[in-house]
Order: structure tokens, then C-alpha cells, then sequence
């Protein structure tokens, strides 16, 4: 297999994953009007886990063995990503959907940052610059939403820590994961992961928050579960094809979907989701910041030897 086609299927992935991604934020938003965060994190990974379990006892059931024998990185890499749900779905609450998408950027950048270390991947002038950027433009967005949003109190910084903390669990597990990847295969981690995510929100699942839902509830709930699976199984065979940097350039464009579709529904004056109030303060913010992150994660290329290509 070339290194054109591998290049060419990174892309197809990290593509499919940036879509989900932009717009799941909007998805939770909704589902926290109906259901608790920790509620909505066990539905995700357990619909995740019970599709792909059957996928797996259907096509290859030998698979299942890693659950006898999973590899000591595995459960700790399940931690972060369960971290990072919870993290995530819990800063939603307090800020919305579009600033939710700005400060979860911190994970691409990161994760660029962990393949300069962990993988040698090549560093410059620009990425430290683009650091520096990206800062700048999480400022600027922060204090124009403080200013603009006079009704902001404690939970809004709280919200924000939520999210930014959720963003540096999601760069370990991504790490994490590419290593676990040249030894074991991307569904059969995943299979793993989203069980034991599931088995750790278990406790914390609110079963009577399920009667009341509607069928449209029901739908957007299966949909973020299905979201779990696609986006996942699709970052990790991403990764599989080609590297960490040019996967988080992809990633980034999803605060863009979720900006256009925030725009577009307050437009459409939905009464489903509070509308979103776009400045061109925070504008300017949320492209400086999300500049920041394409100077991090745009690192020099190298040729592949063509024993180093990849194939699956």
C-alpha cells in the first residue's frame, strides 16, 4: 500500500471525526435539559460498547480475548477518555456550545505537543508562536465573554476549567492510544474502552431520569452514543494511517461546524437550545486561538521510507 493511499484514508477518518465532533457539543447541550451529565456519559459508552460488542461476537469473537488480558496502558489511556466525557459534558452546563468548542482545543494542541516529545516529531519557532497565539486567543475570547455576558458568575469559570481540563485528559488517552495502536488493533481498544468506561459511570447512572424522555430525547441519545463509536473508531484509524499533527490540523476545523450551526439555529430562533450571541470580539478570539492551534499542529513533514509505511 503506498504512502498516498494511507495519507488519503488518515484524511477520509480524521474528517469523519471532526463532523461528529462539531456537532456533538449542540447534541449534549440538549440532552443535559432531560438527563445529568453523569447519566448521559453511561448511555454514550454503553450504547457505544453494546453496538460494537456485537459487531465483534458476529464477525470476530476471538477478539474479545482482550478483556482476559488487556495491556497495562489500557485501563489508564479508558481513565482519561472517561474523564474527558465527563469533563466535557459537565463544562456544557455552565457555558455554551460554541465557547465549549473553543476551549477543548487545548487537546490538539497537546496532543501536537506530546508527538513532539513522544514521537520525535519535528518542532520550529512557528509552533512555540503558535502557543504563545493560542493563548492570546483564549484571552481575548474568556474576557469578551465576561464582559459581553454580565450575568457570567462563578460557575462560568468553573465550566471553563471543566472543559480545559477534559482537553488535557483527551490529549493523554489520545497519546496513549497511538502507542497501544502499533501492538493492537483500533476496534479491539475501543471495544475495551467504552466497556470499561461504561462499568465506571454505572454507579452514577440515574435510571429514572430515562421514563420522561420523548421519542426525539431518545433519538438524540442513541445518536450520541452512535456519535461515541463513529468519531472514535475513526480518530483511531486516523491515527493508524498517519501522524498525530496532520490528524489534529483535521480536528480543529470542528469549532467552525459548531460556530456555523449555533449562527444558523439563531437564526432559525429554535426554542430547543439558547441561541448563541457572536461578537466580533469573541469572533476574533475564537479564530486567533484556533490560528494558534493550526501554527502548533502544522509540523514539518517527513518522507516515509517505504519500509516504514503503514498498512493495517
Amino acid at each position: 500500500m503506498s504512502p498516498h493511499i494511507n495519507h488519503s484514508r488518515g484524511v477520509m477518518y480524521a474528517t469523519i471525526t471532526a463532523v461528529m465532533w462539531g456537532v456533538l457539543a449542540i447534541a449534549l447541550k440538549v440532552m443535559l435539559n432531560e438527563m445529568d451529565a453523569a447519566s448521559v456519559v453511561f448511555a454514550r459508552f454503553s450504547i457505544a460498547f453494546i453496538v460494537l460488542f456485537a459487531i465483534h461476537l458476529y464477525r470476530d469473537p476471538s477478539s474479545l480475548k482482550i478483556f482476559t488480558k488487556p495491556p497495562v496502558l489500557l485501563p489508564v489511556a479508558s481513565a482519561f477518555l472517561a474523564y474527558n466525557y465527563y469533563g466535557f459534558i459537565k463544562g456544557l452546563q455552565f457555558i455554551s456550545p460554541a465557547s465549549s468548542q473553543v476551549y477543548i482545543q487545548i487537546g490538539p494542541v497537546l496532543f501536537a505537543l506530546g508527538g513532539i516529545f513522544l514521537f520525535k516529531e519535528k518542532v520550529g519557532p512557528r509552533q512555540w508562536l503558535g502557543f504563545m497565539v493560542l493563548v492570546a486567543g483564549f484571552a481575548l475570547y474568556y474576557f469578551e465573554q465576561v464582559h459581553g455576558q454580565t450575568s457570567h458568575d462563578a460557575n462560568f469559570g468553573k465550566g471553563i476549567v471543566l472543559i480545559l481540563t477534559g482537553g488535557l485528559a483527551w490529549s493523554v488517552f489520545a497519546l496513549l492510544q497511538k502507542k497501544l495502536l502499533k501492538t493492537y488493533k483500533a476496534s479491539d481498544l475501543n471495544l475495551f474502552i467504552y466497556g470499561f468506561c461504561a462499568i465506571l459511570f454505572l454507579p452514577f447512572f440515574n435510571i429514572h431520569s430515562t421514563v420522561n424522555l420523548s421519542a426525539i430525547d431518545w433519538a438524540n441519545l442513541v445518536f450520541l452514543g452512535l456519535n461515541t463509536l463513529i468519531a472514535y473508531n475513526s480518530f483511531a484509524l486516523a491515527m493508524h494511517y498517519t501522524d498525530a499533527n496532520r490528524i489534529s490540523v483535521i480536528v480543529t476545523i470542528n469549532p467552525i461546524l459548531t460556530f456555523v450551526l449555533m449562527y444558523v439555529l439563531g437564526i432559525m430562533q429554535v426554542t430547543w437550545i439558547q441561541p448563541e450571541h457572536f461578537t466580533w470580539l469573541n469572533i476574533s478570539g475564537a479564530l486567533l486561538a484556533l490560528s494558534g492551534v493550526l501554527m502548533v499542529v502544522l509540523l514539518p513533514q517527513k518522507k516515509l521510507r517505504p519500509d516504514e509505511v503503514r498498512t493495517q
